[in-house]
């Protein structure tokens, strides 16, 4: 009985990993696990392929240049140390910068810019995703809107400045398209450009709160 009772006890242990920290850094040697500075990810999808659920990946100051979108899906934090002014992610003008597609994913604290897609610029997000603090500009949707950010099904933006992004074509929501219980709190979004919705576009029991849409412009909204 004893035996049995010690090996549950290490299968629970295996199931409840304490949360890692993974680190990116320009100047990093990029060894796996990146569990230091020393041996930091030089990149965010190398790092962000590595972590497991309730990990963070710890982003220092720098430049960060994509081709391809950096895809969360489970629920990893990516956050910057120092914040938007000095942690940018850009997609190149050839990719949107993340895809965050589960509700315990969170992207804290860069500024996003360069991202070019279908729809969400700079970031697609769904499924209950949380992006925060962050400053979204000059990003552009091709065809489908959210020039800035397009959320779908819960995901919420909050605190951020989203600004001087694009919805081209047939696309709506110049700066933010919302959809099905998208929530957009406490931000900003200015100066983007839109056929419909020059800063937001919202449907499907969409949520606006304590946020300022000004200088945006559109054909029409």
């Amino acid at each position: 009985m004893k035996r049995w009772l010690a090996i549950a006890v290490f299968a629970a242990g295996l199931t409840h990993a304490p949360a890692a920290i993974r680190h990116v850094a320009p100047g990093g040697s990029h060894t796996p696990p990146f569990t230091n500075w020393p041996t930091a990810a030089t990149n965010i999808a190398g790092a962000v392929a590595l972590a497991g659920p309730g990990d963070t990946v710890l982003v220092s100051n720098g430049l960060y240049a994509v081709r391809s979108l950096v895809y969360l899906g489970q629920g990893v934090r990516v956050q910057s140390v120092n914040g938007p002014e000095v942690t940018v992610v850009s997609g190149s003008e050839t990719s949107a910068c993340f895809q965050i597609m589960h509700r315990d994913a969170v992207v804290d604290g860069f500024t996003l810019t360069g991202g070019r897609a279908w729809m969400g610029g700079a970031v697609f997000m769904s499924d209950g995703a949380t992006l925060q603090n962050c400053v979204v500009t000059g990003n552009q949707a091709t065809l489908m809107g959210g020039g800035g950010v397009y959320v779908n099904l819960g995901g919420t933006i909050s605190n951020c400045v989203i600004a001087d992004n694009r919805a081209l074509n047939q696309g709506d929501g110049g700066g933010v398209y919302l959809m099905r219980d998208g929530r957009l709190l406490n931000s900003t979004v200015r100066g983007n450009q839109a056929r419909v919705g020059g800063g937001v576009a919202a449907l499907h029991y969409a949520r606006i709160e304590a946020t300022a849409i000004t200088g945006n412009q559109a054909d029409q909204g």
